[in-house]
């Protein structure tokens, strides 16, 4: 559980860094190490699933033209995302793994309030075929390049 939340702040940290610079940079490859604090967690469930407020690290590049990779350095979890073509501020990443005997389905959506701070949130479900668990949390991202 703990090691999940810690894969999600990491998260989170990417995706801030890709909202810094999905603008400027989609003809390049960036990368950049992003911090990513959990402010607050909510769940259904104990001990199952993501219910951890913590620190984390994230891994941001550009996958293609089109799409953002986000990498949680510790676990080596990672998120396929896209840029809003609505709101070039706001981005959304899916990622699906096996967790605590079951399986984990999670979604961020990241709003880039400057090209080096981004706050979002995660929320996630998981399942073993038996129970059923679902929560969300919060974050705030900052760029440590």
């Amino acid at each position: 559980m703990k090691n999940y939340i810690k894969i999600l702040g990491i998260i989170s940290v990417i995706s801030m860094f890709i909202m810094s610079c999905a603008n400027e940079l989609k003809e390049k490859v960036p990368v950049a190490n992003w911090n990513v604090d959990v402010l607050t967690s909510d769940t259904n469930c104990k001990n199952i699933g993501k219910d951890y407020v913590g620190k984390y690290q994230l891994y941001i590049r550009f996958n293609n033209a089109d799409s953002i990779l986000i990498t949680e350095i510790k676990s080596g979890i990672t998120y396929k995302g896209y840029q809003s073509t609505e709101d070039s501020t706001k981005y959304t990443f899916k990622t699906s793994y096996m967790e605590d005997g079951g399986f984990l389905n999670e979604n961020l959506f990241i709003t880039r309030t400057s090209k080096k701070i981004a706050h979002g949130t995660g929320v996630w479900t998981w399942s073993d075929g038996l129970m059923h668990c679902e929560g969300e949390y919060k974050f705030l991202m900052k760029m440590i390049k």
